[in-house]
């Protein structure tokens, strides 16, 4: 699927943008300030012919870590820093194998946004509700919460036949009206899992839709985040679910963050099925619950920033919440360190991945750990930028595309459309092809980075900039986290 945000026919570019879905799962923060223009530490050393010295021992550039059918890599950007800059990146691939097949019974709370601007589309929310009920099994449970100016529970329970006769005529008493009442929404779905009663071997997800900025009850954005965030202590994970151009992207990828969930953006109802088949089957396969990726640098080494991911700093360490993950997952996460001038050879980092097995092989608590990666340190501009590990090129070229996508957004949002275009072109210009591609919930996802550059550019006071800014959402995250 090829998504141009600057099409001449509007409705082949809606459709294109239905399906644009993004896995995620994290803290309420995006990548940190600062790091969205600037170059990685390979690009900004100079080049100066010179004969490469010796490095003192061998450098240990790549460590991995298995269990099961879940893997942790760790990986350098290079094999020698340069001294006058000491910047390094670090790649760190977390892999899920898809082999062991597994059907879990779930228990689901589907809050869904039934405020009065969903009237036009209610119809189409009532027939993509009705297609998760129907896929669900007998041994599933549901919570089925609508919320406009308040929130009211009109299903919760096991999915008997009788009981999803129940289910399903409460999806056909769904009315558009009143305003947007997100954070009732959220405790009522809350509160409706808690009543389910926790069973040993089932996982829960709260999947929430919303097509508007929160305008009844709690409205603030960082309230709204911290109590995405607070299911987790229930071991509830929280997926968000943007519809149309008029919600908060920022917002509600916040709060998938923060829930440990994913982000999707639909650009219209009728791809309301696909997110939520997506979603279940992800709920069914969760292997590694409360998965937790810590980042431990040597003395000396500090964690500069990690890409479109939210990072914790505490002690020198930097800790990175990526949520539930399932079988058939794959992700990255891409840092940047700087390690002390030195000479020779240097330990960088260690990284382990921490949370709470759900598959068979994975039983019980999960501690992975990578031996100490190391680098060596020159005073040799030229030496640094030859020594970059291939293996990683492609991840790093996508971190420093997702950094210029958040940039570019940001800009868009405040209004200063040149320097979108610009940070977009930026992006363009470290890629080879225009069209930049991403797994997104097993698909391959396509978006044209130069019609992007040109639609941002109208910022958010036009339709054309709103779905410009939630394309660039998907694509930053993508970017950023997919492999």
């Amino acid at each position: 699927m090829k998504i141009g945000p600057v099409a001449s026919d509007p409705a082949r570019l809606s459709a294109g943008l239905l399906a644009l879905t993004l896995v995620g799962a994290l803290t309420g923060a995006l990548p940190l300030a600062g790091l969205a223009a600037a170059p990685r530490a390979r690009d900004h050393a100079p080049s100066v012919p010179t004969t490469p010295p010796a490095i003192p021992g061998d450098p240990v550039v790549h460590a991995a870590a298995t269990r099961g059918p879940l893997r942790l890599d760790a990986t350098l950007g290079q094999r020698v820093v340069w001294r006058d800059d000491g910047r390094v990146d670090l790649v760190v691939g977390v892999t899920l194998d898809d082999d062991v097949a597994r059907r879990a019974p779930v228990d689901l709370a589907l809050v869904v946004d039934t405020s009065g601007s969903m009237g036009g589309v209610i119809a189409l929310v009532r027939r993509a509700t009705l297609g998760i009920i129907e896929r669900l099994g007998p041994d599933d449970r549901l919570v089925l919460v609508t919320y406009s100016s308040d929130a009211r529970t009109v299903f919760h329970g096991a999915l008997s036949p009788a009981a999803r006769a129940q289910a399903e005529a409460a999806v056909g008493r769904f009315v558009a009206s009143g305003g947007t009442n997100i954070a009732a929404g959220l405790e009522a779905g809350r509160a409706g899992l808690r009543a389910l009663g926790a069973q040993a071997g089932r996982t829960s997800r709260l999947l929430l839709l919303s097509d508007g900025a929160p305008t009844v009850g709690e409205t603030s954005p960082p309230a709204l985040v911290r109590a995405a965030g607070a299911l987790r202590a229930d071991g509830v994970a929280l997926s968000a679910v943007g519809l149309g151009l008029d919600y908060g992207e920022t917002l509600m990828a916040a709060m998938a963050d923060a829930g440990g969930g994913a982000f999707h953006h639909v650009d219209g109802p009728a791809a309301l099925a696909k997110v939520y088949a997506a979603e279940l089957d992800d709920l069914r396969a969760v292997a590694l619950r409360g998965a937790r990726l810590r980042l431990v640098p040597a003395p000396g080494v500090e964690v500069l920033g990690v890409t479109a991911w939210g990072a914790e700093h505490a002690g020198g360490e930097a800790s990175v919440w990526l949520g539930d993950l399932s079988l058939g997952r794959a992700l990255k996460v891409v840092a940047r360190l700087k390690v002390a001038p030195g000479a020779g050879r240097t330990d960088v980092v260690r990284v382990r991945l921490e949370g709470r097995g759900e598959a068979p092989a994975l039983a019980g608590e999960v501690a992975l750990e990578t031996a100490t990666l190391s680098a060596g340190v020159t005073a040799d501009a030229q030496v640094a930028r030859a020594s970059a590990v291939a293996e990683v090129e492609r991840d790093l070229v996508q971190a420093d595309v997702a950094e210029r996508l958040k940039g570019a957004r940001e800009a868009a949002a405040r209004g200063e459309g040149e320097r979108a275009r610009a940070l977009v072109r930026e992006a363009r210009a470290r890629t080879s092809d225009p069209t930049l591609s991403f797994e997104a919930m097993g698909e391959r996802q396509d978006v044209n980075l130069d019609a992007l550059a040109d639609d941002l550019a109208e910022g958010a006071g036009s339709e054309r900039g709103r779905r410009a800014m939630k394309a660039a959402m998907s694509a930053e995250r993508g970017a950023g986290r997919a492999r």
